[in-house]
């Protein structure tokens, strides 16, 4: 008779607290948990068993290996998500969190507003952190989100999540997940759609289209067609969720957190001169991952026209760009001086620090250490790619006549990084995808395009380097 697989349970544990598709959680005698992958004895398992297991295993283990590499590349103690204590070769140590998951929370006890809308704020912060860390969830749901002992949320469970060009391991389910064709990986935009889904949960008590199988859930997604939001205080959110009409979740819905008002004295005097009020609305909605179209010639209307015709088609910037057309503002500037008076563009994205001097460090250690032709520049490419924040399309009096739109690539201080003219080939067409896939690395690397002033020889921030 064949044996079948033992789960062994880690040394110094006191029991098994939960089993998930990425490892088991175990309580500890210090009142914690261990986060490990599962191990089994297959002692008298036939070899197909064997093979199979050991193939899972492998799978656990990168698992919570990129646990590990998230946590290292989060903050230490931010109250939005559930702390690390320790990492070990083992695994992960973390506080033992009596109440569960959100989604248990709900089925077992009746929940006051106040609390609800603190859950929304919490989820939306803990995002944002993992957002501007370089880090997608990739399986935002109530299941991982835990309840503390003050009654608020923390975000956890970062097995398999991507962290920067390294893709994720998993993906949320049909409930949450964003319709896309197969091999699309999880951006920000697939956790906000997932973000849209849990808020629509912490009210209704229920996830969304609770009664229908993942087919058919996959179609009414595809087709936009989502639950009635009738009556729900924050449907205006969860709509937005959905339809993609987000790209970060620093966005300005933080339920009761809203700035304190500035003075008169202080927006007559400071804010009122720096910032036109046709721009506030602008404001909030900069991010990278929004096309931007700035228009700065207004001598050649049937050449704008002919332009915004073609983006029409193209999508070089999509219905939830951002589109700055205002000759009162923007008539016979630069771009740098454009960037003077709309300066979110170039500051919105945060970052982590750690990360992103690592990576430019390792750009400068790769360009510094190859083999290059004698063009000089082209071992800076991919330095130059990492220090590149937002893009944005230009229409300036070259694309009006015809000469095509200036596609400008900007680092955070709006120093160009790299630009070329727009081709009509097609290869810039709907551009956010591209723009998320950071595929114009590879345009860099293929020398397209001009270096801007500032990347040149001896300029503010080209070369020579120092390590």
């Amino acid at each position: 008779m064949e044996g079948h697989p033992v789960l062994l349970r880690p040394e110094g544990t006191l029991r098994i607290i939960t089993l998930g598709g990425s490892g088991g959680i175990h309580q500890d005698p210090n009142d914690q948990v261990l986060k490990a992958p599962l191990k089994y004895n297959t002692q008298g398992c036939n070899r197909e068993v064997i093979a199979s297991v050991a193939s899972k295993e492998v799978f656990l283990k990168e698992c919570i290996d990129r646990e590990k590499l998230v946590y290292r590349a989060l903050p230490k103690d931010d109250p939005n998500i559930l702390k690390c204590l320790s990492i070990a070769e083992r695994g992960i140590q973390l506080p033992f969190v009596q109440h569960r998951d959100v989604r248990n929370y709900l089925q077992n006890h009746e929940i006051e507003v106040e609390t609800r809308d603190r859950w929304i704020q919490n989820a939306v912060d803990a995002i944002a952190t993992i957002h501007a860390c370089g880090i997608v969830h990739s399986d935002i749901s109530p299941r991982n989100f835990l309840v503390t002992n003050d009654l608020s949320i923390q975000l956890c469970d970062f097995a398999g999540s991507r962290i920067n060009d390294i893709h994720s391991l998993v993906e949320e389910k049909s409930r949450y997940r964003l319709p896309l064709s197969p091999s699309s990986p999880r951006t920000a935009i697939t956790d906000l759609f997932a973000l849209g889904s849990f808020i629509y949960e912490i009210p209704t008590g229920t996830s969304p289209f609770p009664d229908l199988d993942d087919d058919e859930i996959e179609r009414r997604h595809a087709s936009l067609d989502f639950p009635s939001l009738d009556g729900l205080k924050y449907h205006k959110v969860i709509s937005k969720c959905w339809r993609s009409q987000y790209s970060s979740a620093d966005m300005p819905y933080r339920p009761g957190n809203a700035p304190p008002y500035p003075t008169q004295a202080q927006i007559d005097d400071i804010l009122r001169p720096a910032r036109p009020e046709a721009l506030r609305v602008y404001g909030h909605n900069t991010t990278a991952d929004n096309g931007c179209w700035l228009r700065l010639c207004y001598t050649n209307e049937e050449g704008h026209n002919a332009l915004w015709s073609a983006n029409e088609l193209a999508e070089w910037v999509t219905y939830d760009g951002v589109v700055l057309d205002d000759e009162s503002i923007f008539g016979g500037l630069d771009l740098a001086a454009a960037l003077e008076i709309f300066p979110e563009r170039v500051a919105n994205e945060r970052v982590n620090f750690e990360i992103r001097e690592k990576s430019l460090r390792d750009a400068i250690e790769d360009a510094e250490e190859g083999d290059w032709d004698e063009n000089p520049l082209e071992p800076y490419a991919l330095y130059q790619a990492e220090c590149v924040v937002t893009h944005m399309y230009v229409e300036d009096d070259v694309a009006v006549n015809g000469g095509g739109l200036l596609h400008v690539f900007l680092d955070d201080r709006g120093n160009v990084v790299r630009q070329w003219r727009v081709q009509d080939d097609g290869s810039e067409s709907n551009y956010d995808g591209t723009w998320f896939e950071r595929v114009w690395k590879g345009d860099f690397e293929g020398e397209r395009g001009e270096v801007g002033p500032a990347y040149q020889e001896g300029g503010s921030r080209g070369p020579p380097y120092t390590l």
